[in-house]
């Protein structure tokens, strides 16, 4: 202590050994604080306050359901607690005595959401057409009870007719409809509804406020008999001379001590009992030792362990006082809404259920919905034809209810289908998407290596392909086919030869004149044209197809039943 005190390290470095290893060691610096005026914990005193706070707790619960018939919001009471200590500056550690608004913010939006009915999220239709129901039928009464304006009675009125209307006109409605038309029915009546409950709801947090100054007054008074008692008095507001940079270091309280009474402890296999007279505390021994520890480093006024119980069971009394005897499980009251909106973005959680996890979960959720409005659809028609053929005589009437029920239920699966058929659709277009993505790369890479090919055929020797080619067809053999009225093809008569396979595969860069099936053959012409070729391939040993645009399409022997056809591409080098 004199070591923090001083603005020095400690010299010993502390190892707690135990199920959670604490490594005790500070590097955080502070400003030299002077002594708390708060007083220490006593058994005596934080009975009376738990007392005091279920008292106040009650008096609110009491005031919402007399003065604006609704039941007080869950856990509101709590987070006024909270929201009051923030800039409470009176001396109870838990009771606000002293704020600069008397009306929490907190409480009064709490309340003033819950009137003139709380509104929860329905599950089927026949729900919200309840809800729609009370809501409009809580709005009309409260308008007609309070000291509101003519004007706004006059809207609240018509709406809320115009509501009934529509519900008993309406049928075969959605549960969507229903939504839509509480939240427009809402969003007309609830300025109207919050002006004239604004002075009432007012009232309740001004109440509540004072109320808990009184009883802070009366926590402090039970705080001076105990420490009269034991001969002690209180201390005046103490001031640090000379403050300067120092290590982080526990609180120091500026009363001293009382005496404490007795509280007794044991064990139950996991849980650890602390009680106080006819009060009985649990905490589990594993967070009991952790307890121990942290107590062994921080308190130095209670060296001997003699406080260590009576301030163990305070402490769960003040937690028990805090969170209301019903506490639920999941409470989290250690940090405020802001501090964990704050790590959410921090960590891009939000990112990755907007992205993925809400999408998932909607249709999820629609997808439920749509068992159980169908399943609520099945039993009713199921209803109403088995009442259908025990009543035979008043089939007339029961016709037309089996065929509203056979609507909606037509009317659903429509819906249903729908929707899956454009999430199908939504996530197909998603994988296509990718899927030409990798396509156009792998067309892109083919690219590539085509044009790498084109390059060898570009050093094709032209000449000794021609000279190859010219001994393959040997002319002289071939003989000039007389010219027949029936036109028969040259494509029976001509076969390939292993040497020119290569030419069989080339492209066929001129399929414009290509003959089709429907075409005949001049075999005149073709014959007119080998033999040019050869006078050519004579003289010049060079091909050229510039001038003679239609050659490659009267060199193409055509086979439409028996043969391949064949594509000799000899405009390469040129080009």
């Amino acid at each position: 202590m004199d070591d923090a005190m001083s603005g020095q390290p400690p010299h010993k470095k502390f190892v707690l050994n135990g199920p959670f290893d604490l490594e005790v060691f500070t590097n955080c610096v502070i400003w030299e604080r002077h002594p708390l005026l708060q007083f220490h914990s006593h058994p005596e005193v934080e009975s009376l306050r738990a007392a005091l706070v279920l008292k106040l707790r009650q008096q609110y619960h009491e005031m919402c359901h007399s003065r604006e018939n609704i039941e007080a919001p869950k856990e509101s009471f709590n987070r006024w607690l909270m929201e009051r200590k923030v800039v409470d500056k009176g001396c109870d550690p838990m009771v606000p005595s002293e704020c600069f608004s008397e009306i929490s913010l907190s409480m009064y939006n709490e309340i003033m959401n819950d009137i003139p009915i709380k509104l929860v999220k329905p599950k089927f239709s026949g729900e919200a057409r309840k809800q729609l129901s009370k809501y409009a039928e809580a709005a009309k009464k409260m308008i007609e009870s309070r000291n509101a304006s003519s004007e706004s009675r006059k809207i609240v009125k018509w709406n809320v007719e115009d509501a009934f209307q529509w519900i008993r006109k309406t049928l075969n409605a959605t549960f969507e409809d229903y939504q839509q038309r509480l939240s427009h029915l809402k969003q007309q009546c609830q300025p109207h509804i919050t002006e004239a409950a604004k002075g009432s709801v007012e009232a309740i947090c001004s109440k509540i406020y004072h109320l808990s100054c009184e009883y802070a007054k009366k926590i402090h008074q039970k705080n001076i008999e105990i420490i009269t008692a034991d001969g002690l008095k209180e201390s005046c507001p103490l001031r640090v001379q000379n403050p300067k940079k120092v290590y982080c270091y526990p609180c120091v309280l500026a009363h001293p001590c009382p005496k404490q009474p007795a509280v007794h402890i044991f064990t139950d296999k996991d849980t650890t009992h602390l009680r106080y007279k006819n009060d009985s505390l649990r905490i589990s021994t594993l967070y009991f030792q952790k307890l121990e520890q942290l107590y062994r480093y921080n308190c130095f006024d209670d060296r001997k362990f003699n406080l260590f119980l009576t301030r163990v069971w305070s402490l769960l009394k003040r937690y028990q006082t805090w969170f209301g005897s019903n506490e639920s499980s999941p409470t989290q009251g250690a940090l405020p809404l802001s501090v964990f909106s704050v790590l959410h973005k921090h960590f891009g959680i939000k990112k990755l259920e907007d992205n993925v996890i809400n999408e998932i979960s909607f249709y999820g959720e629609s997808t439920r919905k749509a068992k159980e409005e169908l399943k609520t659809n099945s039993i009713a028609r199921n209803k109403q034809l088995s009442d259908l053929k025990e009543a035979k005589l008043v089939r007339s009437s029961s016709f037309n209810e089996v065929s509203n029920v056979f609507t909606t239920y037509e009317l659903h699966l429509q819906k249903f289908e729908y929707k899956k058929i454009c999430d199908l659709k939504k996530s197909t277009m998603k994988f296509f998407l990718e899927f030409i993505k990798s396509e156009l790369l792998f067309h892109a890479k083919t690219i590539e290596m085509l044009t790498e090919s084109y390059g060898h055929i570009m050093n094709i020797d032209a000449d000794r392909d021609l000279q190859q080619f010219c001994n393959y067809f040997s002319f002289t053999q071939l003989g000039s086919p007389k010219r027949d009225d029936s036109k028969t093809t040259v494509g029976d008569n001509m076969q390939t030869h292993p040497t020119l396979r290569r030419f069989n595969s080339a492209p066929n860069f001129n399929s414009s004149t290509n003959p089709t099936n429907n075409d005949s053959y001049d075999m005149n012409t073709d014959s007119k044209s080998i033999e040019s070729i050869v006078e050519h391939s004579e003289s010049d040993s060079e091909l050229d197809v510039e001038t003679n645009p239609n050659l490659l399409d009267r060199l193409k022997p055509v086979d439409r039943e028996n043969s391949e056809s064949v594509s000799v591409s000899l405009s390469l080098s040129s080009a």
